[in-house]
């Protein structure tokens, strides 16, 4: 059972506890994990999540530059180095070229960012992640343990594969960290390399968790974070580009976008920066215009009830009995005319605005609640 929350009921159903309404639960299901990522329980896989919550936002200076040098590699081979020629481009297959090479340099860093068949098996397991879901929900639950297993047998297959190319590369970057560790002096003035598998190791051993320090558990770990970042970002980078070109060009989205760009980079001598990229206004607006009219998916939020008495809304009087779902639909908000003006129409500067109306307000007349 699926029940679809109102809007006005978001804050009761966020507010639960994790032991009443469980994402992770939810999640679990929806992605068919026991089978999918190799091993029984969502939870288990989840350390490598809670790595990048503690650290991406923290670190997110230090890696900049080496996700500048792979991005710009990266489109030079998605889109080509000829700008005398017109050439004919498929904007999912140059996605397909650029996001996984970035992923991979935030995750293990160079070389393996440009490592093809490292890559494509990376790749491969994601069309196999989603090609299974795809087909569990259309077989009853009890043949799951048995088709689950034989869907399977791709994801394992591709993910041994790319485990025997970078396994090396964590076997000695776990060799490096304890002999630094241990104060070896020839590691006196050695960093590691700051990506995820650095982050991943560092806080482990914060944490006592010698249990996931090895580069097998290591490797597992990963294939949760190449697959949500890999199946997000592309279809957003698509769809973006797509209502971007769709749009009317009387309007100067693309002019706009790309004055902002080429003057802020102009701005932080012609690098990225960390303070540059939160200064690209328009192109976030269009980004999160496009994640807004092109929307994922129906719901990206829902729970599943495991309290074993289940649930009862306060305010509506509904039950949701043990085992059901409770989900957000994002599409009659993101559509909604009480909420957005032209809701259906995709205008890239939509969350801009806001800001730029703000900003030039006197400062006697911005509330806080209007900053927020």
């Amino acid at each position: 059972m699926e029940i679809v929350v109102p809007r006005s009921q978001t804050k009761w159903m966020l507010d639960q506890p994790d032991d009443v309404l469980s994402s992770l639960h939810a999640l679990n299901d929806v992605l068919f994990t026991d089978y999918n990522f190799l091993e029984p329980g969502f939870a288990n896989g989840q350390y490598g999540i809670h790595v990048i919550h503690r650290c991406l936002a923290r670190k997110l200076p230090l890696i900049i530059p080496d996700l500048e040098d792979e991005v710009n590699d990266a489109m030079d081979i998605a889109f080509g180095t000829d700008t005398a020629n017109w050439k004919s481009v498929n904007l999912w297959d140059a996605w397909m070229v650029i996001v996984p090479r970035v992923v991979t340099r935030l995750l293990v860093g160079h070389p393996a960012s440009r490592n093809q068949a490292f890559l494509d098996n990376m790749v491969k397991f994601t069309a196999d992640v989603v090609r299974n879901i795809c087909i569990l929900n259309m077989f009853p639950k009890v043949t799951h343990p048995i088709v689950g297993r034989l869907l399977a047998i791709p994801n394992w297959w591709h993910w041994r594969r790319s485990y025997d190319i970078i396994s090396p590369i964590l076997k000695k970057r776990l060799y490096d960290m304890e002999c630094q560790e241990r104060g070896d002096p020839s590691y006196a003035n050695w960093s590691p390399p700051e990506n995820f598998v650095t982050w991943f190791i560092r806080l482990a051993k914060e944490e006592g968790r010698s249990d996931v320090l090895s580069p097998f558990v290591i490797s597992r770990r990963m294939l949760q974070v190449e697959f949500a970042a890999i199946h997000t970002t592309v279809l957003t980078g698509h769809s973006l580009i797509l209502d971007l070109l769709s749009s009317d060009p009387s309007k100067g989205f693309l002019e706009t976008i790309r004055q902002e760009t080429t003057n802020v980079l102009r701005e932080e001598g012609g690098k990225w920066t960390k303070r540059g990229l939160s200064r690209l206004y328009s192109t976030d607006s269009a980004i999160r215009e496009s994640m807004r009219v092109s929307c994922l998916a129906p719901s990206l939020t829902k729970r599943k009830v495991i309290a074993k008495e289940g649930i009862t809304n306060p305010v509506e009087g509904w039950h949701a009995p043990y085992g059901s779902y409770l989900m957000l639909s994002l599409s009659p908000i993101h559509l909604d005319n009480e909420i957005y003006e032209n809701p259906e129409e995709y205008d890239a500067f939509r969350f801009s605005r806001v800001r730029e109306e703000f900003q030039a307000r006197p400062d006697e007349a911005k509330t806080y609640e209007d900053h927020l």
